[in-house]
């Protein structure tokens, strides 16, 4: 089976993360070219769209002639626009990363038929080796902040909690120059800057700290920080993981081995 995977991934974040765990761990029966823009042809069994940020009109409309999956990676904020719905409903199948990922999916397009959902989508869980995240009995340090650092990820309310608590807070990452540049200033931040490896930084913190301004479709960083035996303080009304009713406890490998499966038995159905 030939299959183009569409993505626009290219650079730091969690989706870049998601996406190479997924396609080291595909199936070996299936050959797939990884697609960054660039013109789509007639040539593949299935598209897989893994981010529709890059698409022209054109594009998706091409691809509404073919036989699609849409693994949508995002929250839906441009305008409402008619072309994304039929997106939607022309795919052979929708995948969201979380319940609240596909509710906020369902209140962005109005959407009143259950049917019209419910015959259309499935949530998978993103993938998680628990092997590959240590936690740690003794922890030397208290809070950290990690991620992509921009307006929408909710670091003045972490830094009014800090303020509120009198606590200084460790934020690694990158991102907007401006806002990196606030928690330089700041006597409640340090910034650690980026870190290659920020799986072997987790165990080293009592607590993990985010209150995201908009939803987070699962929340890759606040996942990672949980695998590593941080305690969570966080907003989880707007972080996806917490939306699973499995979740947290039970047998976790085997939860992230069961999406893993299931992504990869939906692309070949």
């Amino acid at each position: 089976m030939k299959i183009a995977w569409i993505s626009d991934f290219k650079s730091y974040g969690g989706g870049e993360d998601s996406q190479n765990i997924l396609l080291k761990n595909k199936p070996d029966d299936l050959d797939i070219d990884l697609i960054y823009g660039g013109n789509l042809t007639k040539d593949y069994d299935l598209y897989v769209v893994n981010s529709f940020r890059t698409l022209s009109r054109l594009q998706m409309q091409f691809l509404m002639t073919q036989e699609y999956i849409v693994a949508w990676r995002d929250i839906i904020d441009t305008v409402h626009d008619n072309l994304l719905y039929d997106f939607y409903l022309n795919a052979k199948m929708n995948i969201f990363l979380s319940p609240l990922h596909k509710d906020e999916f369902v209140k962005k397009f109005n959407i009143i038929d259950a049917s019209i959902v419910t015959n259309k989508w499935i949530c998978i869980a993103p993938y998680f080796d628990i092997s590959q995240h240590e936690s740690l009995h003794k922890r030397p340090h208290d809070i950290l902040w990690c991620g992509d650092i921009q307006n929408h990820k909710g670091i003045e309310e972490v830094l009014v909690w800090a303020r509120e608590h009198n606590k200084v807070i460790d934020f690694y990452g990158k991102g907007h120059p401006t806002i990196i540049g606030q928690l330089e200033e700041s006597k409640y931040a340090n910034y650690m800057g980026h870190v290659d490896k920020i799986k072997y930084i987790y165990p080293q913190y009592k607590n993990f700290i985010h209150f995201s301004d908009k939803i987070e479709t699962f929340g890759r960083s606040c996942m990672e920080a949980y695998l590593s035996g941080c305690n969570m303080i966080v907003n989880k009304e707007k972080i996806g993981m917490y939306s699973y009713d499995r979740f947290p406890g039970g047998n976790m490998q085997k939860w992230f081995d069961e999406h893993l499966e299931r992504f990869w038995k939906i692309v070949k159905m």
